[in-house]
């Protein structure tokens, strides 16, 4: 078991990379997140099952094998309903409000802070129901945000790492694609001038049934986009590999964080969690009262390792 130093990134970062082919497990489910809905679903059902080995301890490296393919489901699903209960509310109360005069664009702009506040505590109540392996422990609302207020700290260091990823991915993807595509088409789009003056005509017959198009003018806009396919179909797929990576190493660093509520030494779901019981809670960000970097012996309150 490796000592955790308390930088959640640099952590995450080590685990990741400890093996010397690293990067073929992330590159395979790049490839399976192509998959439309049940995709991206296993991926992040990856990324949680390698969390929660993070918060009972365990340190190592993201899994090279398929192994349970089904649990790995099972956990994106949960993780995809729990984030949905915790943050729609927020999206949808945004758009309602943000219509709204004079304060409309500032209650739109509170309400998606909540909504990203929401996300990151998320994450706590994704991993509470995947160590009970059930969806009902993710909803205790009350006892999740009480877990957010103790390491708050640590909490939105974890979150910085998919902020900060997802701001780097947007910035290459923006010096990459303006300059290779958005560009070109602008230009190609702009010397046809206005869409009134491309000759563009259409006529149905008799029985509307029949529709003929005129326009050689729309040939350069077909022949710009054939052209830049190729180009996005590459970036795009290199980006989402850079979003895999960003992914794991966020969902590891969020079972760092979890870990020191001790979910293995936890018991029923409804009882008290170690915390709620110490009268001298442990530091925060540390591992409760058993110290940086330590966990109690597995197997506490009759819960087995994950594996």
């Amino acid at each position: 078991m490796r000592k955790f130093t308390g930088k959640y990134f640099g952590q995450a970062w080590a685990d990741l990379t400890q093996d010397k082919r690293w990067w073929q497990p992330l590159l395979i489910l790049t490839l399976v997140s192509c998959i439309p809905i049940i995709g991206s679903i296993t991926a992040w059902g990856y990324f949680y099952d390698w969390a929660k080995e993070a918060s009972w301890g365990l340190n190592r490296p993201f899994p090279r094998k398929v192994g349970d393919a089904g649990k790995r489901i099972k956990y994106g699903f949960f993780a995809l309903l729990i984030s949905w209960v915790w943050v729609l509310p927020f999206s949808i109360v945004a758009s309602l409000v943000n219509n709204i005069p004079f304060v409309g664009s500032l209650l739109y702009f509170l309400l998606t802070l909540c909504g990203l506040a929401a996300g990151a505590v998320a994450q706590a109540a994704i991993l509470r129901a995947l160590t009970y392996e059930r969806l009902s422990p993710g909803f205790d609302f009350k006892r999740i945000v009480g877990m957010a207020r103790r390491d708050t700290n640590g909490l939105v260091r974890c979150w910085l790492i998919s902020f900060v990823g997802g701001l780097i991915i947007a910035a290459i993807a923006c010096v990459v694609l303006i300059p290779s595509v958005i560009l070109p088409m602008v230009a190609v789009t702009g010397s046809m001038g206005s869409m009134g003056d491309m000759g563009m005509q259409y006529y149905y017959n008799d029985s509307f049934s029949d529709m003929s198009y005129y326009g050689a003018e729309l040939r350069p806009i077909v022949m710009a986009l054939l052209g830049a396919l190729p180009i996005l179909l590459v970036v795009g797929f290199v980006l989402s590999f850079f979003g895999t990576i960003v992914g794991a190493l966020s969902t590891r660093a969020y079972g760092y964080w979890f870990g020191q509520f001790m979910p293995n030494t936890w018991g029923r779901a409804e009882d008290p969690m170690p915390f709620e019981r110490m009268a001298t809670p442990g530091a925060t960000g540390a591992y409760g009262a058993y110290g940086a970097g330590q966990q109690a012996p597995y197997g506490a309150q009759g819960q087995q390792a994950p594996y």
